[in-house]
């Protein structure tokens, strides 16, 4: 894990950076408004004429509920090999979808109905209609008794054959309120790649803490488990030869080279990744990370200020779907990256932090300091 591919020149931004070249290492480098942003030469109180950041991007997700976690079901194969992938998961929150106990119309094929949520105590109705067919043995369509959490068919016989639950039926709204998380705690689990993130929920303290406060005082919540996978990342450098009195030349090169050399442990990817997400959203529930990261004292860091990386950036995007995550202090987004400075900026320029040596340097909208 952490291989990295031949360096790989991003052309075609030199107007907004000048004469300030970017290099991306590895696959899943993106290029886009985030980071042309704040454009402008790179120069001033550089350490070194090239300076590096660690971004790292999500891949494969799967959303759960916690009833899921001691289910005997078996998961179909393809989310089988995200499951064993995922180490770092989120406990979300959003509003409890119910059945309408009307029975649900079939019409030029197409089911309809409503579900009801409450939304601040106040009963919210949203209308839903998808494509339907009866397979062979099915006659009728039913919604489950109280608390009406389903739609079923039964046979001739009265058995149920299929189900649809109302969660996976309210996404069939439209409705916002369906499609945005509120993230309350950020966690890991690693042990040597040997735990899964759904090995760790299943005895997990915090998670019954927040089903047990959730009832009591959220009760038309409902909790979801978002699990992601996080296994390798990219590199982005800078290069500015503008500010004189930065190291360039040999020591350098020979910096680069350790870089490329020492790749990040899948481990240390993982560790990463939580710590950020963690001080990006602030989760409710969480306390280390919270309010303190990136600070120099930190050890989860220390690979990062042993090969002098100027900064770190972790994204997180829950792919081909709907669903946005958000928290108290960030607003509901389907993408974003939490960037920080890894350097006292006393001292030395953060890697998202830009100067034209004359005016007072400019940071990237959203980029978070390092605490000394």
């Amino acid at each position: 894990m952490g291989n990295l591919a031949e360096p790989r020149m991003i052309t075609g931004f030199e107007e907004f950076f000048n004469k300030c070249w970017w290099v991306a290492y590895g696959e899943r480098c993106k290029v886009g408004k985030w980071w042309v942003k704040l454009g402008g030469d790179m120069a001033g109180k550089r350490k070194y004429v090239s300076e590096f950041s660690v971004g790292i991007t999500s891949e494969g997700w799967l959303m759960i509920t916690p009833d899921q976690l001691h289910a005997d079901g078996k998961m179909r194969e393809e989310h089988q090999i995200i499951s064993d992938s995922c180490h770092i998961y989120m406990i979300c929150k959003r509003p409890k979808a119910t059945c309408s106990p009307g029975t649900p119309t079939l019409e030029d094929g197409y089911l309809s109905g409503s579900i009801i949520s409450r939304v601040s105590g106040e009963e919210v109705l949203s209308e839903y209609c998808f494509p339907f067919e009866f397979e062979e043995e099915e006659c009728e369509i039913k919604v489950a008794p109280y608390p009406h959490r389903k739609i079923y068919t039964i046979n001739s016989d009265g058995e149920e054959v299929r189900f649809w639950p109302s969660d996976i039926i309210a996404l069939h709204t439209g409705s916002k309120i369906y499609f945005e998380l509120e993230v309350l705690y950020v966690g890991q689990a690693y042990a040597e790649g040997k735990r899964t993130a759904i090995d760790r929920l299943k005895s997990h303290s915090t998670l019954q803490k927040i089903l047990a406060e959730t009832m009591y005082d959220y009760p038309d919540d409902q909790v979801f488990i978002v699990m992601v996978q996080y296994d390798n990342y990219f590199l982005t450098s800078s290069f500015s030869g503008r500010d004189k009195e930065a190291i360039a030349g040999e020591e350098d090169n020979l910096r680069l080279k350790s870089i490329i050399s020492n790749p990040l442990s899948l481990k240390e990817i993982i560790c990463l990744s939580e710590a950020a997400l963690i001080r990006y959203f602030q989760p409710k529930y969480n306390e280390i990370y919270k309010n303190n990261f990136p600070s120099l004292n930190q050890k989860v860091l220390s690979v990062c200020f042993g090969l002098d990386f100027s900064g770190l950036s972790v994204e997180i995007e829950l792919c081909d779907s709907p669903f946005e995550l958000y928290s108290d202090g960030i607003k509901a987004r389907h993408h974003h990256t939490a960037a920080f400075n890894l350097v006292d900026e006393s001292e030395r320029l953060g890697f998202f932090t830009f100067s034209n040596g004359v005016d007072i340097p400019k940071t990237m909208d959203g980029t978070i300091s390092m605490k000394k």
